[in-house]
């Protein structure tokens, strides 16, 4: 037996309208059209899907699922037609946006809600690949756009666009020995260990204070903040991250005798391949993203969550 889409749509809207007669209208046909198409289903496949002992068709039990899974199958056929109408018109069927997993998922959450309700269709990959599979991934156009944080020297094959800075604080538990003895100076901070972030490594610019022989890294800045609390060393992570944990007092901003009236702050770049042919759907994700650069500060500050 092959069922048609006609099929379906007919017995879908006899069970939402409540009468064959009903159904017709809302299909555009004749009733008769309507009662055949269920009678000759009904006969083909010898399931009863409506009881029409009543006044009105009503549905019987094995015709209530039968619709439950007509609806499903016609909400994938709606899909697969948006799929078409987007491919027919360039608009990417697939796309991946590389984000730095220090930036605040706030920050991103305003464009990916503007970005389904424009292609509701588009496949969208949020990947955290380290700074090198980034920056050859762009290189190679196997990746259209990364949120990054800014390097000294991109490659030629790449263009950027700042869109802020971002706050970085350097933190340890409460208890730790290094929150007993601040100001704390680089010679301090030697002296114990640091939790490193590994897809960073040494690859944030200004940190060129990063000098302990004691380290221990880590890939996920959430196990990393845990380790912190744990008083296995100090780190150094995105403000934002840890706001809550330093209200509470459970982490200690570590103030640095030589920097004692400045925040350090690391840049936010929208890079992307010179030769890249940006479909519709990642220059509408371009656009956004860099229209955005204005309050990017105050919304890398204030978010809480992380991309990770």
């Amino acid at each position: 037996m092959a069922l048609t889409i006609e099929q379906l749509l007919t017995i879908k809207a006899a069970a939402d309208c409540g009468s064959f007669s009903a159904a017709a209208r809302k299909l555009g046909k004749a009733q008769s059209t309507v009662s055949a198409t269920i009678n000759n289903l009904e006969q083909e496949t010898g399931v009863v899907l409506f009881d029409r002992s009543g006044r009105y068709p009503t549905l019987t039990e094995a015709g209530q699922g039968i619709v439950e899974h007509i609806a499903t199958l016609l909400a994938q056929v709606d899909n697969l037609e948006g799929k078409f109408n987007a491919s027919a018109v360039g608009i990417e069927s697939e796309l991946t946006l590389v984000v730095d997993a220090a930036i605040p998922y706030d920050f991103l959450a305003p464009t990916l809600n503007k970005f389904y309700q424009e292609f509701p269709y588009v496949t969208l990959h949020v990947e955290h690949p380290n700074l090198d599979a980034t920056l050859n991934g762009l290189v190679s156009e196997h990746y259209v756009l990364a949120l990054m944080l800014t390097q000294p020297n991109y490659p030629d094959e790449l263009k950027f666009h700042r869109l802020g800075n971002l706050k970085m604080a350097e933190v340890a538990q409460a208890e730790h020995p290094l929150c007993q003895i601040q100001p704390v100076t680089f010679a301090d901070l030697s002296s114990y260990r640091q939790i490193i972030f590994s897809p960073h490594g040494r690859n944030l610019v200004t940190a060129e204070y990063l000098r302990s022989s004691m380290r221990l890294y880590i890939d996920n800045y959430a196990t990393l903040i845990q380790m912190t609390l744990d008083g296995l060393g100090w780190s150094v992570v995105p403000e934002s991250m840890v706001a809550p944990l330093l209200e509470k007092g459970e982490l200690v901003e570590l103030l640095l005798e030589s920097y004692p009236h400045t925040k350090w702050e690391v840049g936010i770049d929208l890079v992307w391949s010179r030769r890249a042919h940006l479909g519709l759907a990642a220059q509408w994700l371009q656009r956004d993203l860099s229209s955005r650069s204005a309050n990017t500060s105050k919304t890398m500050v204030s978010g809480h969550k992380a991309l990770r």
